[in-house]
């Protein structure tokens, strides 16, 4: 009997965790994409490229239209500043490993 219960809550727990996360995938991640939005266009104010990571982020965390559409109208800029988007050292440790592969 013990061990049935111990399965049954084991079952328990995992779909209340699974919910939980359905719950913030279906619910949670368009109000952060929207956040995100917002925080590319403050800092679109002030022109710094770098907030382009916003828009990138707000379209990973809930492709919708609106982000997509938006992302795509500014893929050129986006990968022209693309330098100022990623870190130096994740740039070397790149640019390292496309020479390891290409030669």
């Amino acid at each position: 009997m013990t061990s049935r219960v111990s399965v049954m809550l084991t079952r328990y727990k995992t779909l209340l965790k699974w919910s939980a996360v359905d719950l913030v995938r279906k619910k949670g991640l368009p109000w952060i994409s929207l956040g995100k939005l917002l925080q590319y266009f403050i800092v679109r104010l002030w022109g710094d490229p770098r907030g382009f990571a916003h828009l990138l982020a707000a379209h990973r965390y809930y492709p919708g239209e609106h982000a997509t559409r938006m992302l795509l109208q500014r893929r050129q800029a986006i990968s022209s500043n693309v330098h100022s988007l990623v870190q130096e050292t994740a740039v070397d440790e790149a640019r390292r490993a496309a020479r390891r592969t290409l030669s």
